[in-house]
């Protein structure tokens, strides 16, 4: 049995219409602010929590963006992660970060959520997509950005990062430091 409260709950509590409820709840001008108040207050008191699933589909939007990486144990991704997701949080969206794997079949099946409007867009950060022909048409007509790393013969927009004036920067810092010997080490040449 489900204690789900709903806005008839509300509105035979108050002896209004539903509309009246989902009108007061949305902020519509129609409504007093008498009435607003009084919805407002039951619906607390019961514990009324809007269906987003009904909402999304009333207003075409998830308010879910998708953030595809190309392997999630890399804790590189999740600094980017707290970024992307404070921005997104800002604009009045949830973020679902998703591990490809190196497995360029899971960013089909990503894409495919995207199709299915499962998430209003798309970050990729997976540095390369298959040479399927459907996929990159398909991606050309939807909200995504390639992220950190270009893709070749990809003409999605993108947000990159320029690695070479990045390191020139990092030595700069460390000779203005007084070091005079500088290593590079890196994690191991990622997978084609």
């Amino acid at each position: 049995m489900s204690n789900t409260v709903t806005l008839k709950d509300i509105a035979h509590q108050l002896q209004v219409s539903a509309s009246t409820v989902s009108r007061a709840l949305s902020g519509d001008a129609r409504v007093t602010e008498e009435t607003r108040a009084k919805v407002k207050q039951v619906a607390q008191e019961l514990g009324y929590r809007p269906n987003a699933i009904a909402r999304s589909l009333r207003i075409k939007k998830t308010g879910m963006i998708l953030l595809v990486v190309r392997d999630i144990k890399n804790p590189f991704y999740l600094d980017i992660m707290a970024g992307i997701e404070s921005s997104a949080r800002e604009a009045g969206y949830n973020v679902l970060m998703c591990n490809c794997d190196n497995d360029n079949s899971l960013v089909q099946k990503y894409v495919e959520m995207l199709l299915d409007h499962h998430a209003d867009g798309m970050i990729l950060m997976t540095g390369k997509l298959t040479q399927s022909a459907e996929l990159n048409r398909q991606l050309e007509h939807l909200p995504v950005v390639i992220a950190l790393e270009a893709v070749e013969n990809c003409a999605l927009p993108n947000v990159l990062i320029d690695n070479v004036a990045a390191g020139q920067q990092a030595v700069n810092h460390l000779i203005a430091l007084g070091h005079k010997r500088i290593a590079h080490v890196r994690g191991l040449p990622v997978k084609s």
